[in-house]
């Protein structure tokens, strides 16, 4: 069954008369221990948190106590249209009001911290919205889809709130973000063409993963001094980008970080003790350089690539963690012979 379908499965079921009862019944069984809320609000909590919500109800109001709205508890509510959350609540679930059409109006509690990944995602009827000051973060594409939301990018380089940058899709040439923004959400220039240059204040601390990916012009790259990590695909297929220096803060590359950056040529690593996540540099000019004159790339203890591998291969000591993939389809090794200093080896490394 795929996705679709379990989903539309789902919401025609939790809109049963059946539903309630026997969702009590089932977690009862399964969390004894556990206090439930339902009533005819058609609200299912367990211990403070709201798990699901099987009403047709066109305004719902969340009790106060509850500290969480779970993942995908009101998807594809096609009744809603208003949602009021209390002061009680710090965290809201990925998808948890995705493609909740008719739902016009949000009011957050002045307590919510934590907005998680496509949460309002294509409330198409989305207008009346609050971000308090208490949000710290906000993950990807949250409010994608919604009038809310494209009123504020509309003509704007970049929206900032609360210091978290959601949207810089029509930042153009050499930007500068602002030393007020510590946070950069995942995607928030993806796709962007018009992008030639960015410079990182040293006050950003996170960026979110394909953030820049696919900015085709990108070709300069200045990064914080207080970043610790390059989330996956942060700066995927920018085809423009020659050369890069990873400040040593930085502890981690996520997979596919550089992914498909054709032109890049020079990389400095500062942190000798970096954790490279898996075709961090695949598909680049250094990757390609590199597997002219070596039959393993290593890269900052780091074995990245191992696909020109062949016969019995002798990890050499200086090697202190294979990344993911290293060897992946790589048919032509019969054997390896690690090291101990081996301390990680990533998944799929073979």
């Amino acid at each position: 069954m795929n996705n679709t379908t379990r989903r539309t499965s789902s919401t025609f079921f939790k809109h049963s008369t059946f539903a309630i009862p026997i969702i009590i019944l089932f977690t009862l069984f399964l969390l004894p221990n556990t206090t439930i809320y339902a009533k005819t609000s058609g609200l299912v909590i367990v211990n403070n948190v709201l798990i699901d919500y099987y009403g047709i109800d066109s305004e719902v109001v969340i009790p106060k106590g509850v500290t969480r709205i779970e993942e995908d508890v009101f998807f594809d509510n096609i009744y809603l249209q208003k949602v009021t959350i209390p002061d009680t609540v710090t965290s809201i679930g990925e998808v948890a009001f995705k493609d909740c059409t008719n739902l016009s109006k949000v009011i957050l509690g002045n307590s919510v911290k934590i907005i998680e990944a496509s949460a309002f995602y294509g409330c198409s009827s989305l207008e009346e919205l609050t971000i308090p000051s208490s949000v710290t973060e906000i993950g990807t594409w949250a409010f994608k889809n919604t009038p809310w939301f494209e009123t504020l990018c509309k003509n704007e380089p970049m929206v900032i709130i609360n210091g978290i940058l959601l949207y810089g899709g029509n930042a153009k040439g050499n930007l500068t973000i602002p030393n007020t923004v510590d946070t950069i959400c995942g995607r928030a220039f993806s796709n962007n063409t018009k992008l030639t240059g960015i410079t990182f204040p040293n006050s950003v601390t996170k960026v979110g993963n394909a953030a820049f990916e696919k900015c085709t012009n990108l070709a300069y790259i200045k990064l914080s001094d207080s970043l610790t990590l390059i989330d996956d695909n942060t700066f995927s297929y920018c085809s423009k980008l020659t050369e890069i220096v990873i400040p040593k803060p930085v502890q981690e590359l996520g997979g596919g970080a550089f992914y498909g950056c054709k032109n890049l040529q020079s990389i400095t690593i500062k942190n000798p003790n970096i954790v490279i996540g898996s075709e961090v540099f695949h598909d680049t000019q250094w990757m390609k350089d590199q597997l002219k004159i070596n039959t393993l790339v290593i890269l900052n203890k780091n074995l990245i690539n191992g696909d020109r591998a062949s016969g019995a291969v002798i990890i050499p000591k200086t090697v202190t963690r294979i990344s993911p993939l290293a060897f992946d389809n790589n048919p032509k090794v019969t054997s390896i012979t690690l090291p101990d200093t081996i301390t990680d080896i990533g998944n799929a490394a073979f």
